[in-house]
């Protein structure tokens, strides 16, 4: 991600970096730690476990917010996107080769590829750019909610549509081919350049967007009978959008001594390491290695600590490269 050239922005260095912390969280504790589930419970009570890990929906639209509020805020040529895009295609191809998925950096392109448009709109349409957002916030957003209750109630009524005759029981959660990242994209400059400064709206958009979080797991593991996975297929919901605009508009409003400010500064350099190596890093350790199938919160949380810190180490590494260096640095 690009770094700002005169001015670092503490609070973004930290949401990067915990961001990029929760993702390596989701994608090794997942499956690993007790959520203490029960097939025979009526309705299913989430632990501490499967709380803290429904937190992680907001990992990925942090990270849509923090390059929204670097790149949104100044006009960028199509030369400078095509430059970053070129070097994420670079990323996929060795993610291809490696056989992981590469959802994340396709959806970058695609934020990279609209961003003089979104600027464009954001400096001088800005009815027309909220108008989109409304839109997007209607469907997937409030859509999602709004099936997850019709089936929980077990309403069911009978459409046409184009033609096509189908029953709402049929229709499915949708991330609009990732097209919701627009969303957190945007409002990642809007809330950079908020002068709201009231600590208890941000901490009221986080609980509420927790409990709507908490919501979507325990009505779909119902509805399902088994337990809902709740954080990728959450990002495209009311709840990790409320929780995402609180968590960084707390995170915005605090203030940092310079020890911190320092410390964030060196680490913030590496986020891209971590996204970037942290599967293969989970997959020799944990799953050839020491093929750890289960453990404790408290554990993922220091072995994820440990990850990232070795990803953190590799990019240092690649950082004495000039060539590999420009190719992390996007």
């Amino acid at each position: 991600m690009e770094e700002l050239q005169r001015k670092r922005y503490t609070y973004l260095d930290l949401i990067k970096i915990i961001s990029a912390f929760m993702v390596t969280f989701y994608h090794f504790a997942h499956g690993r730690v007790d959520y203490n589930y029960n097939e025979l419970s009526a309705i299913y009570i989430p632990n501490i476990a499967r709380c803290v890990m429904s937190c992680c929906a907001v990992s990925v639209p942090l990270f849509f917010m923090v390059n929204g509020a670097l790149l949104l805020g100044k006009d960028r040529s199509i030369k400078e996107m095509l430059y970053k895009i070129a070097k994420i295609v670079i990323l996929i191809a060795v993610w291809y080769a490696t056989g992981f998925p590469s959802w994340f950096f396709k959806t970058l392109i695609i934020l990279y590829l609209l961003t003089p448009l979104l600027r464009c709109l954001y400096v001088g349409k800005r009815k027309i750019l909220y108008g989109m957002l409304i839109a997007l916030l209607m469907f997937p957003y409030l859509y999602i909610y709004i099936i997850l209750w019709m089936k929980f109630v077990n309403i069911n009524i009978n459409i046409n549509f184009c033609g096509h005759e189908m029953n709402t029981s049929e229709l499915t959660r949708t991330g609009l081919f990732t097209m919701y990242s627009i969303v957190y994209y945007v409002f990642g400059i809007i809330m950079h350049q908020s002068e709201l400064t009231q600590k208890r709206a941000y901490i009221m958009l986080l609980l509420l967007g927790f409990a709507g979080l908490i919501m979507d797991v325990v009505l779909n593991t119902y509805i399902e009978h088994s337990m809902f996975d709740g954080v990728n297929a959450s990002f495209p919901t009311l709840g990790a959008f409320s929780m995402s605009l609180g968590t960084f508009g707390l995170f915005k409003n605090f203030t940092y001594s310079n020890k911190v400010k320092r410390f964030l500064s060196i680490l913030s350099p590496y986020v891209l390491s971590i996204y970037v190596m942290h599967i293969l890093i989970i997959t020799v350790v944990a799953n050839k290695l020491f093929q750890i199938n289960n453990i404790s919160l408290f554990g993922a949380i220091i072995l994820c600590m440990a990850i990232d810190g070795i990803c953190v180490g590799v990019g240092m590494i690649i950082n004495k490269i000039p060539l590999l260096k420009e190719v992390i640095k996007i």
